[in-house]
């Protein structure tokens, strides 16, 4: 929750997964305006978006050389982190943006 508090006023990037027929790729982003709990299941909680901008063409997570675009999602030896790349909120350092 604390993460996710973190990206309020910040603008987010949906990504979509390989699972199923998924092309793991960036394809929108929005602004995060609020954070709100679920009244009936406390760990969950609501992310009050604006602004949505679907991308025109979806940008993959990683170049053709394997090489990430978010830092997180590469271990040291240079495969992916699978631990990372399952979080559902990930913070991307200023310098990635």
């Amino acid at each position: 929750m604390n993460t996710l508090r973190q990206t309020v006023g910040d603008w987010i990037q949906y990504c979509q997964p390989r699972r199923g027929r998924g092309s793991q790729s960036y394809f929108a982003m929005a602004r995060v305006d609020q954070v709100s709990p679920d009244s009936e299941l406390p760990v969950h909680h609501y992310a009050l978006m604006s602004g949505y901008l679907e991308l025109v063409v979806p940008v993959p997570l990683r170049e053709p050389t394997g090489r990430h675009y978010e830092s997180i999602l590469r271990k040291p030896d240079g495969s992916t982190s699978k631990g990372a790349f399952r979080r559902l909120v990930r913070l991307v350092p200023d310098r990635e943006c």
